[in-house]
């Protein structure tokens, strides 16, 4: 994946669940686990990162922690076309 769209998944903290459900549907018909596997690995390290500086800020934790959160980028893809 380009950093672009990577760097669109990590400020989404990952698809909605209509396209993260698609994503797993993909990866397991068309034989692309080794891709989805990265993306969630990406999202992972991401969320702990975020978490880290999340609570060494003060805030609680599970509180406010999306709230950075963007749109899936999967509907930005769209109203593009």
């Amino acid at each position: 994946m380009d950093p672009t769209s990577r760097s669109e998944i990590r400020e989404a903290f990952g698809y909605c669940r209509k396209h993260t459900q698609q994503l797993i549907e993909a990866a397991k018909n068309t034989n692309q686990r080794l891709s989805a596997s990265i993306v969630a690995e990406d999202l992972a390290n991401h969320f702990i990162k975020h978490s880290k500086k999340l609570l060494k800020s003060g805030i609680k934790s599970g509180t406010g922690i999306f709230k950075t959160r963007k749109s899936c980028p999967i509907y930005k893809y769209y109203d593009k076309h």
